[in-house]
């Protein structure tokens, strides 16, 4: 717990010197901006240099408070500040502030594990800023990277139903010795089998990235005619259940 700690932290401190991971009681983090004090001077013409009511807690006056840098998500019935935990809550944020904002830079939630499908989150967030008039910046790996790892994911169960193994070569060694590893279980959800899918439905079409990036119209048919047979060995197949590896130890 306290390495990933380490390396939230580290990564939350590179957004800049005012952000900071905060854990409550629970051991549960938030990632917060610290706001340094303020007087009515600060924000109104000829105000005074009385301390804004923000800063004062419990008759107690404030170098700085801590507020959320993201929506929050309600968990242990608490709210959380975490980035793109809940994809619709973000999506909706994007929307309600854009009258408010110019710019939204849109990434994925690293350090901690989830289940978001997050090539599907952020075309989502790139289409709502679009629909919003809003100058969005994401990573182009982001997205793509997401997408070349589902179809390996996608060839690798599909050469598993085809043969009933799957042969994973791992090198070892000072020389590099080949050592073939026999992987005998190896099935998903039907909501990971789904996101394969749609991914191996998305690099068909004409518009993706992938699609446009192979040289000659005979590469580019030779290429979907294999996804295609992987797409159709995904549909054929019924018996998914729990995305599980067995990986032998050497």
């Amino acid at each position: 717990m306290a390495n990933n700690f380490d390396d939230l932290a580290m990564a939350v401190a590179a957004f800049g010197a005012n952000n900071r991971v905060i854990l409550d009681d629970l051991g549960y983090p938030s990632i917060m901006v610290g706001v340094p004090k303020m007087k009515y001077s600060d924000i109104i013409t000829d105000g005074t240099q009385e301390v804004l009511p923000w800063w004062i807690v419990d008759g107690v006056e404030k170098d700085v408070i801590w507020v959320s840098k993201y929506p929050n998500i309600i968990k242990h019935d608490r709210a959380y500040s975490l980035a793109a935990k809940d994809p619709a809550a973000v999506l909706d944020c994007i929307k309600g502030c854009a009258y408010f904002i110019d710019r939204v830079k849109i990434g994925k939630l690293n350090y901690h594990p989830s289940d978001i499908y997050w090539a599907k989150f952020g075309r989502e967030a790139v289409a709502a800023c679009e629909e919003m008039g809003l100058d969005c910046y994401i990573n182009a790996n982001f997205p793509r990277d997401f997408t070349h790892a589902a179809l390996l994911i996608a060839e690798c169960l599909a050469d598993y139903y085809r043969t009933g193994e799957l042969i994973v070569t791992e090198y070892v060694g000072e020389n590099y010795d080949p050592v073939d590893h026999h992987i005998k279980e190896f099935v998903v959800t039907p909501a990971d089998f789904k996101i394969l899918l749609d991914e191996l439905q998305s690099v068909q079409n004409p518009e993706c990235e992938l699609y446009q990036c192979w040289i000659g119209d005979d590469t580019r048919q030779r290429w979907l005619a294999h996804i295609r047979a992987v797409q159709q060995t995904g549909v054929r197949t019924k018996t998914w259940t729990k995305l599980r590896w067995r990986y032998p130890h050497v």
